[in-house]
């Protein structure tokens, strides 16, 4: 099985955004904070 994922990051704050449709049932970014928190993207 193939599926398609974006992922954006800041190596150093280790923040960052992932955008998987198949995973989460849209085509929106998902976000996370410097703790791995899931917070709204900006």
């Amino acid at each position: 099985m193939s599926v398609d994922v974006n992922i954006e990051w800041n190596s150093t704050a280790f923040n960052g955004r992932v955008m998987a449709p198949s995973h989460f049932e849209d085509e929106m970014w998902h976000c996370w904070d410097s703790s791995g928190e899931d917070v709204a993207c900006e």
